[in-house]
This record gives structure tokens, sequence and C-alpha cells, in this order.
């Protein structure tokens, strides 16, 4: 059985998403929503669906995601009982209406090719549901390595919320805590796949809520978004290294040159320099020195 996991916090849309859920054409789910110690209630809202949806919910005493999302993404996950797959879905995000059937349309196929994740086609959405964006569809079959460097080029979007994964004794552990999590979710579907390949659904649509009450809307921290991208580059170099070519490699040391332009860190710049050592990188070795110069006459 499928799980859909809610880490509750807003109430502003949460009714539009139970909404989605209660509309599936097939209801073959448990809603799991752990209530991260919100100041808004959301038992009334809940009570307008225990007739419609299968229901399971906790409110926690500690808030954990003003500091940590990633812990409270894992606590949510042990509610879980006994169900094989699950999606942590945004408290303010939309599931189109045959969603969950889709889902079990491609068990056949998701077993036999051994997928542990799916991912669906997205659209983004303002506050007031309006479509902000593009359909974004993606190959059938493709490597977590292929998707990750689409997102990296500009011409691909991503958000946890869209993936289904498979559940396993150890699956919190793919989730990584990095700071307002930033490139956790991006980690998770490396780890997720061991690598390899994600199965997407384009016969549905995900709608991803962009807008004022979105963490990676208009409140976005960017000193926290800029640590988490040089922890997430770092975690791919040091623990995963060999998954990826030295041109992969490079176009990561190019984005964390971006990163030392921006923050001035003397930790990225060391980190970099060992790094394009290590590949022989010597073109961007001299690139390194321009750098240099460009902290020394900003600061």
């Amino acid at each position: 059985m499928l799980a859909i996991i809610i880490p509750y916090y807003k109430d502003v849309f949460f009714e539009q998403t139970l909404t989605s859920l209660a509309n599936q054409t097939n209801k073959d789910f448990v809603v799991y929503i752990g209530d991260d110690a919100s100041p808004s209630n959301c038992l009334p809202i809940i009570n307008k669906f225990k007739d419609n949806l299968n229901i399971s919910y906790k409110r926690f005493d500690q808030n954990f995601g003003s500091k940590s999302l990633v812990n409270q993404w894992k606590r949510c996950i042990s509610l879980l009982k006994d169900e094989n797959w699950f999606i942590i879905l945004g408290d303010d995000d939309l599931l189109e209406e045959n969603y969950i059937e889709c889902f079990y349309n491609i068990q056949e196929i998701i077993n036999q090719s051994s997928i542990n994740l799916v991912r669906y086609s997205s659209v983004e959405i303002d506050d007031n549901n309006k479509k902000v964006s593009k359909k974004f569809t993606h190959p059938e079959y493709e490597l977590s390595i292929d998707s990750l460097f689409r997102k990296l080029n500009g011409s691909n979007r991503s958000s946890l919320s869209e993936y289904v994964f498979k559940n396993s004794e150890n699956i919190t552990n793919i989730f990584i805590d990095f700071p307002n999590a930033y490139y956790s979710d991006d980690l998770s579907l490396l780890l997720a796949t061991n690598f390899r390949t994600i199965y997407t659904v384009n016969a549905s649509i995900f709608y991803f809520r962009k807008g004022n009450y979105n963490l990676s809307g208009v409140n976005s921290d960017y000193k926290k978004a800029n640590e988490a991208e040089f922890l997430f580059y770092k975690y791919l170099l040091k623990h995963h290294r060999e998954k990826f070519t030295n041109y992969q490699k490079k176009i990561f040391l190019f984005k964390l040159d971006r990163l030392f332009i921006r923050n001035k860190s003397v930790q990225v710049f060391i980190f970099v320099l060992l790094e394009k050592i290590k590949i022989l990188d010597f073109k961007g070795l001299m690139y390194l020195p321009l750098l240099l110069i460009s902290k020394v006459f900003k600061d």
C-alpha cells in the first residue's frame, strides 16, 4: 500500500491539499499527518475529511521544522506502518485526480525494473492556484545523475513531493540534514536510487505551490542556501566521487567557484583547490588566482 506523509505546519492551503487527496480516483492509500507543533490547529480541517480519507494524525510536542526540516521528515516517516511506498507531500501542494491511479497502473513495470523511485510531471502554481510555469515532463527512464545535471543546467525542476519512494528499513538514512533542507531533496533522490534509474509518470501532474508562504519562494535564506550548496557538493565528492566523471566533477567545482565569488569563503576556496588538484584540472587551477584577486579587491 501507499502512504502519503504530510509534515504539517501551515493551514493556509491545507484544506486544498486534502481536497486533492479526497478527489483521487483511487483511494488505496493512508494519509499520515505529522503536526510540527503548529500554532494553527488543523483538526477542524482534518475532521472534514474523516469519512473520505484514511487519516492517521500525530501532533508532536516539539517543533523541528524551524531548526531541521529533514528531522521533521524523518520523524514523520517513522509514523509509517507496513506501507511499501510513500510520498512526502507539502501541506500546500496538490495532486491531479488520477495521480494515485497512475501509480498503481505502473506496478508491474516498476517491479520488473527494480525501481525504487517514481517521479511525476509537475507544474508550478501561485497562491491563487494559477499556473506560473510550463508542464515539466521527463524521460520515462532516467538515471538520477542525469536528472540532477538537467536541473543544474536549468532544463529541469525538482522538489521532494513529486516523488514516490520505496520504503525500506533504513530509508531515513537517505535524507541528509542540510540547512533549511536546501539540496537535501536532491541528494535523497540520488541515494534512493543508488545513483541508478528513476521511473517517470507523465500522465498525471504534481502541482508545486511557489508563492508567499513557501520556504523556497520569497522567504528564501540565501546564506543558508549557500552553505547547503557547499555541503551538498562536498558530500558527493567526499562519499560518492567514483559515481561521477571528471567532467561532471568539474561542473560541481565550477558551481563552487561561483559560490566562492558570492560568499568569499576560505573553506570553499581550499576545498575547490584540493579537488581540482585531485582531478588534474589545470585550467581550473589557473582560474583560482583570479578568484583570489577578486576577493581582495572586493574586501
